[in-house]
């Protein structure tokens, strides 16, 4: 069953309010951020009383630099063991030492050994993909290794933007011929990065062909869809609605 979800958007919004838009907004779950140590929210002075309290479904998004699984893997466990959480997402990157085949290896041996670790605790882990200006975690035969040695509680997750932002639909599908996604962030984006960043824009906004994404490439798709961009309480629901619209009768709209 495919649920639609939203994030924890970049700006000063409490992460309480969110809650409430994403429920009122009939909503599946809420992504929020996890990085070295901290759960991403300025605004909640109890941010973990707030997760535990929730009505609805909270995944932690964690950001996990080639070191962090040792200095931050524990603190991680802990929190979703507190929060009795069995879904994660992990985006790995490096940023703390040189991108090269040596190091790519290490990550993606650290990260195997953490998600063996997360298995042991009945934790399904969405592994997201970079986009090929990271140099991590993009190319086909990282993924290819990384799936030849993972448990069998990863599953892969794909940044539509990560990957279109080059309008490359045949990268698409070669990499859900590696493994099909059970995750999706969905976004829409321009072509190229804006300076050092790449956009996730509103549904609509930008170039990527979602009929040929949904109903063509990814017609099997069924699992978690985030819709992650940052932006008005409209055009969030505006993005949403665009979503379902497109998914028709494989989504089950929410009373």
């Amino acid at each position: 069953m495919i649920q639609i979800g939203t994030s924890l958007r970049e700006r000063e919004i409490p992460f309480s309010y969110e809650l409430v838009f994403a429920k009122e907004n009939n909503y599946d779950f809420v992504q929020i951020w996890y990085k070295q140590g901290v759960i991403n929210s300025l605004y909640e002075k109890d941010i973990i009383k707030s997760i535990k309290e929730s009505d609805i479904k909270v995944i932690f998004h964690a950001l996990m630099d080639i070191n962090d699984f040792d200095l931050y893997g524990n603190d991680l466990i802990e929190k979703l063991n507190h929060l009795n959480h069995k879904e994660l997402i992990i985006h790995p990157v490096i940023k703390s030492v040189e991108v090269n085949k040596e190091n790519d290896r290490i990550l993606a041996d650290r990260l195997i050994d953490f998600c063996y670790k997360l298995k042991e605790l009945g934790i399904t882990v969405y592994v997201e993909n970079n986009h090929d200006h990271m140099k991590t975690f993009y190319s086909i035969s990282q993924w290819k290794y990384f799936f030849s040695k993972a448990p069998d509680n990863v599953e892969l997750l794909i940044d539509l933007v990560h990957v279109l932002f080059c309008n490359d639909y045949d990268f698409l599908r070669k990499m859900i011929k590696i493994k099909y996604p059970k995750a999706l962030h969905v976004a829409d984006t321009i072509k190229g990065m804006v300076g050092p960043k790449h956009l996730h824009l509103p549904i609509g906004d930008g170039i990527i062909d979602f009929n040929l994404v949904f109903n063509d490439i990814l017609k099997d798709f069924d699992g978690l869809l985030l819709i992650e961009i940052n932006n008005t309480d409209k055009k969030m629901i505006e993005s949403k609605n665009k979503i379902i619209e497109i998914l028709k009768d494989r989504y089950k709209k929410k009373a």
